[in-house]
């Protein structure tokens, strides 16, 4: 396993170690337990053209999940923690997460169903939602979002957590293949596109 560029993980502190493993997708929310996302909260560039839904802060062992309210709208729920400004790398990669398990399909009950009762069924969209969220980042440009992660599930190592989940070197792995592989993407993309004017000299 190749071991990803490192960079400063000051927003990943210990308390939430744990709860990383266990990020995922429930049935629903309360409503009344809930406070909606208002424009003053951080946020990045480019989620809310892909990810429209609402952003929950409330308190949860889990770190991030996603989640539908009583009237069935689909919701992401963040852990208070994570709007402190030193956890933005988590907390824009968790939104991101988190917002894929949502278009993945995996909120929906016969998914949530499966969820519960095959572990493999929760790797394997614990996987996706991983490479959906490092190619999402990656399209974007935010590289140092997805480069955390990636460092951060290395740290974990190669035990398993339980429940299904996949060990942190496997997310860690995984993260740095589809972030890789976007950023590709997103350079050849820009190399393409580029038109230098008439006066340009590429060289000398």
């Amino acid at each position: 396993m190749a071991r990803p560029d490192i960079i400063s993980l000051r927003g990943l502190a210990a308390g939430l170690i744990a709860a990383a493993f266990f990020i995922g997708p429930t049935v629903s929310a309360r409503a009344d337990q809930m406070t909606y996302y208002s424009p003053g909260d951080p946020m990045f560039d480019g989620f809310t053209a892909r990810c429209d839904m609402p952003v929950v802060y409330r308190s949860t062992w889990h770190g991030s999940l996603a989640e539908h309210d009583d009237a069935g709208r689909p919701v992401i729920v963040l852990d208070l923690s994570l709007r402190l400004p030193a956890r933005r790398f988590q907390r824009n990669f968790l939104l991101a997460h988190e917002c894929a398990h949502h278009l993945l399909g995996h909120t929906s009950p016969d998914a949530v169903a499966m969820r519960r009762t095959h572990g493999a069924v929760v790797a394997a969209q614990e996987k996706a939602a991983d490479c959906w969220a490092a190619q999402f980042l990656g399209q974007l440009g935010r590289d140092d979002e997805a480069k955390a992660m990636a460092e951060f599930f290395y740290r974990r190592g190669t035990g398993l957590p339980g429940g299904g989940y996949p060990s942190g070197a496997d997310r860690s792995t995984l993260i740095q293949h589809c972030w890789s592989a976007a950023k590709k993407q997103r350079l050849a993309s820009a190399l393409s596109s580029f038109q230098p004017d008439s006066g340009t000299r590429l060289f000398d």
